[in-house]
């Protein structure tokens, strides 16, 4: 639980102050939120936990991590959470999601 409460002090700490979509601001935050809900499904927190606390702005990304494998060993884990935050990075920066606007302060 821990783990959970730290990602989600994490994430509205992250939020760019006002920005247009798919600015560096906003892909920067889109990179953390990503990182942070593949780390919290890699050590096993429930997809129902992260949903019914951001799932209201981030479904998209909380879907898309729940919907890869667990991996067992670290360096697994690590590259699981690595190569799912670039990936949506580059989805950002190319337009493919942003920051929803409710999500935005």
């Amino acid at each position: 639980m821990r783990i959970f409460a730290a990602f989600a002090l994490v994430a509205a700490l992250a939020l760019p102050p006002a920005a247009s979509a798919n600015s560096k601001g906003d892909c920067d935050t889109i990179s953390l939120v990503a990182e942070l809900v593949m780390k919290s499904h890699q050590v096993g927190v429930p997809m129902t936990d992260i949903m019914g606390n951001l799932g209201e702005h981030f479904s998209e990304i909380i879907i898309a991590a729940y919907d890869t494998p667990r991996f067992q060993t670290q360096a697994q884990k690590d590259r699981s959470v690595a190569e799912f935050r670039d990936k949506m990075t580059v989805a950002c920066y190319k337009g493919e999601i942003s920051v929803p606007d409710g999500a935005k302060p």
